[in-house]
């Protein structure tokens, strides 16, 4: 969506459109379940925390001040939900790579999104993943998996671009040393 566009249907929501806001709904939703869904690994937890990041920036969009996209807001909503639900809960949910760090929209039927073969190689990649640091988890997901650059990146993380790079580095190479088997 261009921004010219998004400014329209944020300035209508704010006149209490909810058609407007309908449409930045429609627009975003499977980006964020998508990211809900990397997180806390369980797609009713997903959902409802998807729906609860929408519910907040709506009720907050007076204090959205246009600085960012609005996806990088509702990121930083979900994201933070996400995170709180998962200290709240504190469990590790079990679920396959593909469930769990590839967009379930994206998915087609009989691709395989990873090197190596099987199931095993699959439950290896992840046992790995899921043995990050929250924040180079996080990282990844946002450079590899989503496609940000770096900057973009570290706007949404609230850090600097030398850290995002950091993360992915140490990411990458712990990855490198659980994996080597495979390599």
């Amino acid at each position: 969506m261009k921004s010219e566009e998004e400014n329209e249907l944020i300035r209508r929501c704010r006149e209490g459109n909810l058609k407007a806001f309908g449409e930045l709904v429609n627009e975003y939703k499977s980006r964020v379940y998508a990211v809900a869904f990397r997180i806390v690994g369980n797609p009713a937890d997903a959902d409802d925390l998807s729906q609860e990041a929408f519910i907040r920036a709506y009720r907050s969009l007076v204090k959205f001040r246009g600085e960012s996209s609005f996806y990088t807001w509702i990121y930083k909503i979900v994201t933070n939900l996400c995170l709180n639900h998962r200290k709240k809960n504190m469990k590790i949910i079990k679920s396959s790579f593909d469930e769990r760090f590839v967009d379930p929209d994206s998915r087609k039927a009989g691709s395989n999104p990873l090197p190596g073969e099987g199931k095993e190689t699959r439950a290896e990649i992840f046992k790995a993943l899921g043995s990050l640091k929250d924040s180079f988890r996080m990282a990844l997901d946002l450079v590899v998996f989503q496609g940000l650059s770096h900057r973009e990146a570290a706007e949404l993380a609230g850090c600097s671009e030398g850290t995002i790079s950091w993360r992915i580095f140490k990411a990458r190479q712990q990855l490198r040393e659980q994996l080597a088997a495979y390599i």
